[in-house]
């Protein structure tokens, strides 16, 4: 509680008034410029504001577990170096609308506010990323999809694993031309497919959730992908 008192020029000191103020339990680092070199995100809430991230080659990184990274509208995660963001299963990372005040509360001081699908653009997974390093494994994204984008662009054989990519506009995943491995993930409610494998090479999709999307669970074009167990 925080109290505020006046005293005139004779010593006589007022009441005040008290005001309670709560701290925020999630503290929140504004992002507005790329990686550069190896960074670690390692608490609270990582606002991306209005241009988008870009992990260049060369560069990595690393997201602790618990971490909430939240995007503003319209922006996305371009990763052409490498992305390391595995959390646990008690304590995910989760990647989201600035407008989605059901995770981190309300970051962007703006009251509260609902996300959409779409809100975001992506995470996209460039062909420079190196596989044995970049792995996202007990994340959570949503609300992405925007400008006909995905929730996850695939371009590098990665392995995304444990985690739950739902509520996105289009496509939850989509593999380009890559053996990535899409394992034991909740894929669901996004706009089009849960998982869309395109263009030669056979990405690994085993052991999925894959439910209530709005065209396909998993949609092959021009791929021979490994499917097991969904």
């Amino acid at each position: 509680t925080i109290t505020v008192q006046t005293r005139d020029s004779s010593g006589n000191t007022s009441a005040g008034v008290s005001q309670t103020v709560t701290p925020l339990a999630n503290p929140v680092t504004t992002v507005a410029s790329d990686i550069s070199g190896n960074q670690v995100w390692a608490a609270g809430v990582f606002h991306i504001t209005d241009n988008n991230l870009e992990i260049p080659v060369g560069s990595t990184l690393t997201i602790l577990p618990g971490v909430i990274v939240k995007l503003a509208i319209g922006t996305e995660i371009n990763v052409r170096g490498d992305l390391i963001a595995q959390g646990t299963q008690s304590q995910p990372i989760t990647f989201t609308s600035i407008r989605d005040d059901s995770v981190g509360g309300d970051s962007a001081g703006d009251g509260l506010t609902a996300p959409a699908p779409g809100d975001w653009q992506q995470i996209e997974i460039g062909t420079s990323t190196v596989p044995f390093l970049t792995r996202l494994e007990h994340v959570a994204v949503r609300y992405a999809g925007g400008s006909s984008s995905v929730g996850i662009d695939v371009k590098a054989p990665i392995t995304i694993i444990n985690s739950a990519i739902t509520d996105n506009l289009n496509d939850g995943v989509y593999v380009e031309n890559t053996p990535a491995r899409i394992e034991n993930n909740l894929i669901a409610r996004n706009g089009i497919d849960g998982v869309e494998a395109q263009s030669g090479n056979a990405p690994i999709i085993t052991g999925n959730t894959i439910e209530d999307n709005a065209r396909h669970g998993i949609y092959v074009s021009f791929a021979t992908p490994a499917i097991d167990d969904n």
